[in-house]
Parts: structure tokens; C-alpha cells; sequence
């Protein structure tokens, strides 16, 4: 059984749990009841940021649909070269040129320096891998490249950042830049344009930020 049925099951049982239909925890987490059911039957792909609003409601970490199997999540914290190490998991892929759908399926787990995240708020739960797709980041971020991000509860977004906007299912990774109307997303490769999200266009859509904290090419 893949991590993704897991995750989808593990929503249903919790909610059953609960005693709750999939409305009223849609109610409590901010969508309707046929997302819910869609992200429990698999008829819908389910973003890391709407599993951790799911796994608060619930009452649970986020590393509880994981598969992170520590008594805490602390036994993910290793020691080896002489430093500590944080394991989390690497996400298919990210759009690094216009906004699409990101792949959100967990591929593998990848460990972290510490000092790497030091500063962001619980770094077990807000930090992650994600695979880069395309070349509009080029040549900061090239295809394929490990990027290690933090979700913006974790690490505030300040102008200029390298970030992940997500704009409710789509999403994709640029230089952001917030204007007093508009949000000016720029790439690291001269021979794409950049891009523009109106604040006027995006009021009815749920928006969030995952702050590029580090990029790696190859891992040894």
C-alpha cells in the first residue's frame, strides 16, 4: 500500500474516531464536505498544507500520516558527521514555470543539518524536500535539484525570497516580490517573463508561501 493511501485512510478512520461526518470536518478545516470525501476516496490529490490543517483538527502531527515512526518525532533527529540531522520527507515536484498542479506525492526521506533550519518554528512539521521541475530558476535552481523549503508558519516570507507560492491547486517557485495591489513573481532565467497575481484575483482563493531555505544539486 503506497503513503498516499495511507494518508487517505488514516483520515477516514480519524474522522470515524471523531464521530464526525466529512461535513463538519470540512467546516472545522475551511473546506465543504466533498473535498474531504474526495481526498478519503483518492478522487482528489492532497496538498501538504490542507494535511496539516486536516491533522491539527484531528488532533494529530502531521508526521502521523507520514510514516514517520518514532514514539516522538524527536528519534528523527540522528546524529552522524559530527552533527545532528533532521529526516523528512522529499515531494515529487514542484513547478518552477507557470502555475500547475504540484505532484505531492512523498518519494523518499532525506535528512537536513540542523543548523540548516535553525530559526524556523518546529522544523519537524513546517520543513521539507521538494523536487524542482523545469528551468525558469535556472541556473540558482536547475531540474530535478533537492529544495529544502519551510512552510510560512515556520519561516516568514520577506521580499525578494526564492518561494513557493501556492494559489489553491496550483503552484509554482519564483524570486516574490509583494506590491501594495499585487504579488510580482519573478525567475532566476532572463528568458522567462515574470509573472503577476493581482491581490483583486486572488481574495476568493486560499494563498500560502513555502520559504526556499536551500538548494542541493547532488546528495552524497
Amino acid at each position: 500500500m503506497s503513503l498516499i493511501d495511507d494518508i487517505r485512510k488514516k483520515i477516514r478512520s480519524e474522522r470515524n474516531r471523531h464521530g464526525w461526518t466529512a461535513e463538519q470536518l470540512g467546516d472545522m478545516v475551511g473546506l465543504d464536505g466533498a473535498a474531504i470525501l474526495h481526498y478519503e476516496t483518492g478522487r482528489r490529490g492532497i496538498r501538504i498544507e490542507i494535511l496539516e490543517r486536516i491533522a491539527k483538527t484531528l488532533g494529530l502531527n502531521i508526521t502521523d500520516f507520514l510514516g514517520i515512526q518514532p514514539d516522538s518525532v524527536h528519534e528523527n533527529i540522528m546524529k552522524g558527521a559530527g552533527q545532528s540531522l533532521l529526516k523528512i520527507p522529499v515531494f515529487a515536484g514542484v513547478p518552477c514555470g507557470g502555475f500547475s498542479t504540484i505532484d505531492d506525492t512523498v518519494i523518499e526521506y532525506m535528512s537536513v543539518p540542523m543548523e540548516m533550519v535553525e530559526g524556523v518554528k518546529n522544523p519537524q512539521l513546517n520543513v521539507f524536500w521538494i523536487v524542482a521541475k523545469g528551468e525558469s530558476m535556472m541556473p540558482k535552481i536547475k531540474n530535478g535539484d533537492r529544495v529544502l523549503v519551510a512552510n510560512e508558519f515556520g519561516a516568514p516570507i520577506i521580499n525578494g525570497d526564492l518561494a513557493v507560492m501556492v494559489v489553491g491547486d496550483q503552484t509554482t517557485l519564483k524570486r516574490i516580490y509583494e506590491m501594495n495591489d499585487s504579488f510580482n513573481l519573478i525567475p532566476e532565467n532572463p528568458l522567462f517573463p515574470p509573472m503577476i497575481k493581482t491581490k483583486k484575483e486572488l481574495r476568493a482563493e486560499h494563498v500560502s508561501f513555502y520559504k526556499v531555505l536551500g538548494v542541493f544539486t547532488s546528495l552524497l
